[in-house]
């Protein structure tokens, strides 16, 4: 997410004196209220992530954290009628799978678009793109349908392939029913290139070889949403 964007969307937060809504975290520009089972050491990794991005303004802007099991529920108060505007919905959207790699370690984050009284006017459900492996720089991301050994054996050949190459590159592997799905986010117009895809078809070959012990494999060139804008399959 640009956070340029963050800075501009922060005026439009209400700026509100709270009654308790749990204990508070107090910084420059904004506070965080936290309930149990939410620690105060979580509540003041939100409060420091919010910072980092520049969430938090000269003036006083509310976030509240809470806890149901492993899921995490950001709520943010907003002015008035600005927690329908769709514009306001997908830029908060966008921040769900940010916070959930930056503060808690890939758990869910929900969010909640509140009034004054932070009562939740528009919900957004939390999600991320899977587990999170670094490979210096570089992320893969992996879904629960794919271990924790096969996802180290694909990201090790990123890296001897040199498609991962310390560039701060982002990939995701999931899987459906036996193909492998090999997912990442592609300049736009790359998915046109005759020459690029015809490269692409050729690692899905690869990758199913020497990676998946022949399994099919897909591989989706995303935009930078995740939306998939070719699939080059290998069977």
């Amino acid at each position: 997410m640009n956070y340029k964007t963050i800075l501009l969307l922060s005026l439009l937060f209400l700026l509100t004196s709270c009654n308790s809504f749990g204990e508070s975290i107090e910084v420059k520009g904004g506070e965080v209220f936290y309930q149990k089972p939410v620690t105060a050491a979580e509540a003041q990794a939100l409060a420091d992530y919010l910072i980092e991005i520049g969430y938090f303004k000269d003036e006083t802007v509310t976030v509240q954290l809470l806890k149901d099991d492993e899921e995490y529920t950001v709520n943010f108060v907003l002015q008035e009628g600005k927690s329908q505007d769709s514009t306001i919905q997908d830029i908060f959207r966008e921040m769900s799978p940010l916070i959930s790699y930056a503060v808690f370690d890939g758990a869910i984050v929900n969010i909640g678009l509140c009034d004054e009284n932070l009562e939740t006017e528009y919900y957004i459900p939390g999600f991320n793109y899977g587990k999170l492996i670094y490979f210096d720089k570089d992320k893969l991301y992996y879904t629960d349908n794919v271990d924790r050994e096969t996802a180290e054996k694909f990201g090790d050949y990123l890296v001897k392939t040199t498609f991962f190459s310390n560039r701060g590159l982002e990939a995701q592997l999931t899987k459906k029913d036996d193909t492998y799905q090999f997912r990442y986010i592609v300049k736009k117009g790359y998915e046109k290139k005759q020459d690029y895809k015809k490269t692409a078809e050729e690692y899905a070959e690869l990758l199913s070889k020497r990676v998946f012990d022949n399994a099919p494999v897909e591989i989706h060139m995303c935009d930078e949403n995740w939306n998939t804008l070719l699939i080059i399959e290998y069977k």
